[in-house]
């Protein structure tokens, strides 16, 4: 029997610059291990966590693979939920260190696989290359730092209309679980993600395998605030997990879906930018944010804005894929200096210690 698997972004471009949700992925209270990987651009990271992700998967567990935000193609790292083990790249942007060196965590470098006598041949254009690509991707976050600002006024504008009574006559009606003597934990992931490749989203992913589905119909570029924090707080009250997903383009504000597995319920948002055309049966409970007649200046403002801010997102994406382009450049020097020989004795390896832990 094959395994489940997962999608969801750790990370995200935002207007705020690149989040990072990565200490969510496995708390150290609950892995088993953390394998954190360094090295540098293009030196089979991803590869490596694939083909142990798809290793675990064929042998019939669940896989969470955890996307690149930058280019979806890639994967940061991987969770095997049925060990409680977690393997997370751990090189710039998303630095990650060991908290527990030994205990929990532990490096894998393969840096020491690299040839330095290659890589310092190409110094100064490694170093040009690194500092274009961080300055691009800041580039990047100026436009997305520019649309988060157009969706804040557009979504001011649609505050003096909207009204939320049905979402929380929908919340009260949720079909819950029976209570469980512990609290919940809330955990944050990014379920879509601004790219080089356009906006790309999990959500169907996400809600694989979840039963009580319930979808709520917002206008594009509005917020919900409290709302599902609110049903977050219900769910881990009766004790049971929560993953929190954000939008990359409100980070720091509150979720725009809930998902519980543990509890069978998920509360998606749905816009233009994730329709959830998945659900495109009658067994998912469907809730539109209904509103007041809209006078005809906000109206317009509201397609101005609306425009605006596609084209700042449009823009970004453009100068992500940029960044993009040159990354590959980067990566193909590390190319040349990686033995990659020793990666499939570091795939047995790694794989020997998730199966055979230390005692």
């Amino acid at each position: 029997m094959v395994g489940k698997h997962r999608c969801y972004f750790p990370g995200g471009n935002t207007p705020e610059g690149f989040v990072s949700y990565y200490r969510d992925i496995m708390p150290q209270s609950e892995a088993t291990r953390i394998f954190c990987i360094k090295g540098g651009p293009g030196t089979g990271k991803s590869t490596l966590m694939k083909q142990i992700g798809t290793h675990y998967i064929d042998k019939g567990m669940d896989v969470d693979l955890l996307k690149c935000s930058s280019d979806p193609a890639s994967l940061d790292g991987i969770v095997i939920k049925d060990k409680n083990i977690a393997i997370i790249d751990g090189t710039a942007p998303h630095v990650t260190d060991p908290i527990n060196p030994g205990a929990v965590d532990e490096i894998i470098d393969l840096g020491k696989y690299l040839d330095d006598n290659v890589l310092i041949k190409s110094r100064d254009k490694i170093i040009s290359l690194s500092r274009e690509i961080s300055e691009t991707f800041e580039y990047a976050y100026v436009f997305l730092k520019c649309a988060d600002i157009t969706y804040s006024h557009l979504n001011d504008i649609y505050r003096k209309y909207v009204v939320e009574n049905k979402v929380y006559e929908m919340i009260m009606a949720m079909k819950m679980p029976d209570k469980r003597m512990r609290t919940g934990k809330r955990k944050r992931r990014f379920g879509s993600a601004i790219t080089s490749a356009g906006i790309r989203n999990e959500l169907s992913s996400l809600s694989e395998g979840i039963s009580n589905i319930y979808l709520i119909e917002v206008p594009t570029g509005y917020r919900m605030k409290n709302i599902l924090d609110y049903v977050s707080q219900i769910i881990t009250g009766q004790g049971y997990d929560v993953e929190e997903i954000y939008c990359p383009m409100n980070p720091y504000g509150t979720a725009e879906h809930i998902i519980s597995p543990d509890a069978d319920i998920a509360v998606f948002t749905c816009n233009e930018y994730h329709l959830m055309d998945i659900f495109d049966d009658d067994s998912k409970e469907v809730i539109k944010v209904e509103s007041a007649p809209i006078d005809d200046i906000d109206k317009a403002r509201i397609e101005e804005l609306k425009d605006l801010g596609k084209k700042n997102i449009d823009k970004a994406i453009e100068i992500l894929r940029n960044a993009k382009e040159k990354h590959d450049e980067l990566e193909a020097y590390y190319i040349d200096a990686m033995d990659f020989n020793a990666m499939e004795d570091i795939k047995k390896e790694v794989i020997d210690k998730i199966d055979k832990p230390a005692v």
